[in-house]
C-alpha cells in the first residue's frame, strides 16, 4: 500500500476512533490524566481496550493514532470544554477534535 492510500485509510477511521475514544471512560480517564506534551499512542497493542467493532481493522491495517490534550479550544468548541486531539501516528497533520467535559474525568 502507497502512502497516499495509508493516509486515506486512516483518515477513514480518524472519525470513528475520536468519537469511540472520546465516550469511552477508560480511555477518557487516561487522557486526562496526561500531562502537557504527553500523548497516548492508539494502536492494536494498546493497554486500554479498542472498540470491538473496529479492532480487526487495527490489526488487519496496522493503525496508529495519537491522542492527547490541547491548550487552544481550536472553533467551535466553547471554552469550558477540555479539547482532546486526534491524528494517525504517520499523518499528524491530520487532526480531529473532540470537545470533552472535564466532570466525567474523576
Amino acid at each position: 500500500m502507497n502512502k497516499r492510500q495509508r493516509k486515506k485509510l486512516h483518515k477513514k477511521f480518524l472519525e470513528d476512533i475520536a468519537l469511540d475514544i472520546s465516550t469511552s471512560n477508560l480511555w477518557r480517564k487516561a487522557i486526562f490524566k496526561l500531562d502537557k506534551n504527553q500523548f497516548l499512542l492508539i494502536n492494536k497493542n494498546s493497554m486500554l481496550p479498542l472498540p470491538k467493532y473496529i479492532e480487526p481493522h487495527f490489526r488487519k491495517y496496522k493503525l496508529q493514532y495519537i491522542v492527547q490534550v490541547v491548550e487552544a479550544c481550536p472553533e467551535p468548541f466553547d471554552e469550558g470544554l477540555v479539547i482532546f486531539q486526534f491524528s494517525p501516528r504517520l499523518f499528524p497533520q491530520v487532526k480531529r477534535y473532540s470537545g470533552n467535559s472535564p466532570w466525567i474525568a474523576d
